[in-house]
């Protein structure tokens, strides 16, 4: 199933925002906020090439909240922007 445009855009926001933290912190020679930043992104690829809901689910219900629970500052506006398109999208399977 390929995933909808809405749905691809989001993950390649949050894809590309990671990385960008990822960069980021490896300047200021932050390890272990690189390693939460790349466990946080590590399924987003397989999602956008196989995309199936459950994924979908998982990475919105499991991941994501990991993720906040790690991190120790405000999550960019945008990221929390692509997270609320996909649990709108979710929310009308």
């Amino acid at each position: 199933m390929n995933e909808p445009p809405i749905v691809q855009v989001s993950l390649l926001t949050i894809l590309k925002l990671g990385l960008l933290n990822i960069r980021r912190e490896a300047w200021r020679k932050n390890s272990e906020r690189c390693a939460i930043e790349a466990d946080h992104l590590h399924n987003i690829p397989g999602l956008l090439e196989d995309f199936s809901i459950d994924l979908l689910k998982y990475y919105v219900d499991i991941e994501r909240p990991q993720y906040v629970r790690e991190t120790d500052d405000q999550v960019f506006e945008e990221i929390r922007n692509a997270w609320t398109e996909l649990t709108h999208w979710l929310s009308k399977q």
